[in-house]
């Protein structure tokens, strides 16, 4: 391992989109209506890995960290096939307000929490 162990950290921006799809029902007609969020953040990985690398260059490795969230933005909307007159209706119904709140709680776990990183294989070449 001599020579190959590293220490490091990494900072970027990251976009997570998710949806969620039901039928909600006003007034005995079922409605498809789609939950969108979109969570926005920034994030610092320190991590630990190894790198062999060549003579010639070529390189392969691995690496171990932790990605720490922060700075999280989430966006929630919805798009459904209900017409205009019934959609603030829609809104007020129990299944699209827990639905809302189901996309809601993941993106912001996702904001919340950090996540472990790991790099099975790096292949590269540096010249």
């Amino acid at each position: 391992f001599r020579g190959a162990f590293f220490i490091g950290a990494a900072y970027g921006k990251q976009t997570v989109n998710a949806s969620k799809l039901e039928n909600i029902t006003v007034a005995g007609t079922a409605y498809a209506t789609t939950v969108n969020g979109e969570l926005n953040n920034s994030f610092f990985a320190p991590h630990i890995g190894w790198r062999w690398t060549w003579k010639s260059g070529f390189f392969y490795g691995m690496d171990l960290g932790w990605q720490l969230q922060s700075g999280s933005r989430t966006a929630i909307t919805y798009v459904s096939d209900a017409p205009a007159a019934v959609t603030s209706q829609l809104e007020q119904q129990a299944e699209f307000i827990n639905l809302r709140a189901d996309v809601q709680k993941t993106a912001n776990d996702l904001g919340d929490k950090g996540i472990p990183l790991f790099t099975l294989i790096q292949i590269g070449w540096l010249f």
